[in-house]
């Protein structure tokens, strides 16, 4: 994997803002398998979020080996800024916080999904990844007597 300056990341993901869609309130979202970015395997992940409950959950494993980046995110949840789903980490380095965006493309489509890993503050800082799903994201549609 390529690293890029810290600059080129900052204004990316800045303009990642401007340009993407908002995560749907309430929603339920899962996903796993490898981000895939210039056809190389970035990262290995595998998240649940479910924003159909009063307290919203997110629980990430998140490992990108090139970069000696591991780590768990949630359950605690912080909230949805700017579409992206934020939330505390912890790693072998230490804790901190991280961004993540996703877009479910659809049955059937290659790619399936999208996504996004920003770490915003922490030992990791500043770490950031992004590319299409090798594997699987899900948008779901909340179900009231699922989810309580």
């Amino acid at each position: 994997m390529k690293r890029y300056p810290f600059l080129i990341i900052v204004l990316f993901f800045v303009a990642t803002l401007f340009l993407t869609g908002c995560i749907p309130e309430p929603a339920k979202f899962t996903g796993g398998g490898s981000i895939i970015c210039g056809g190389e395997k970035v990262a290995n992940f595998g998240f649940v979020y479910n924003n159909c409950k009063e307290d919203p959950m997110l629980n990430l494993l998140y490992n990108d080996k090139d970069a000696g980046v591991k780590f768990k995110a949630g359950p605690d949840f912080i909230g949805t800024p700017d579409g992206f789903l934020l939330t505390s980490y912890t790693s072998k380095e230490g804790d901190g916080t991280v961004q993540i965006w996703v877009e479910d493309l659809g049955e059937g489509n290659v790619p399936h999904g999208k996504i996004e890993v920003f770490v915003v503050s922490g030992p990791l800082f500043p770490y950031y990844a992004a590319g299409i799903v090798e594997g699987n994201v899900q948008e779901h549609e909340c179900n009231e007597e699922c989810d309580d």
